[in-house]
């Protein structure tokens, strides 16, 4: 009885956890959720995509006009 107990207690215990895959780090969904969130608040009002993608085109170095203006720019 006990034995069973046991068994009911630590499957119960394993499925009320979530999925694993979920808590992976980089790569789990709440991992990235709050990674966007913390991008989204950190992103000033004033860096829009417009304004990026004219001050911070791709592949070239950031300029001190975009990481004034982005300053999540690379």
């Amino acid at each position: 009885m006990r034995c069973q107990i046991v068994v009911v207690c630590a499957l119960s215990l394993a499925g009320l956890t979530g999925c694993p895959h979920d808590w992976v780090k980089e790569e789990g969904f709440f991992d990235r959720a709050v990674a966007k969130d913390n991008h989204a608040r950190l992103q000033p009002p004033e860096c829009t995509p417009e304004v990026r993608k004219k001050l911070c085109p791709d592949g070239k170095p950031a300029s001190p006009e975009c990481r004034k203006i982005c300053p999540s720019a690379q």
